[in-house]
């Protein structure tokens, strides 16, 4: 099964790509997550918002690419609408853990 699809002017985007591209964001997350669970009350809250908020700002990067299709833009939104529930839900839940 072939999954990459190509970017006008800037060539495939792979599954390895949207995987590596969406490991920094998760470490980052973990960190900051740690950091507020040590020294918050409510981390767990608060995080969620702070997730949130980083949700929004990334949505303006799909609308850099240059000649990308309606079709891709919002495909590109929902990955990271994805990968944002996956990252905030694994660390939320592993808090509560903890």
């Amino acid at each position: 099964m072939h999954l990459d699809v190509v970017v006008p002017g800037q060539g495939p985007v792979t599954l390895s790509a949207v995987v590596s591209i969406s490991f920094v964001p998760a470490l980052l997350g973990a960190l900051l997550f740690a950091v507020m669970g040590r020294f918050t009350r409510g981390s767990i809250r608060t995080f969620r918002v702070v997730a949130a908020v980083v949700l929004v700002f990334s949505f303006a990067k799909p609308f850099t690419l240059p000649s990308a299709p309606v079709a891709m833009i919002r495909a590109l939104l929902m990955l990271h609408v994805i990968a944002a529930v996956a990252i905030t839900g694994v660390l939320t839940t592993l808090g509560r853990r903890g």
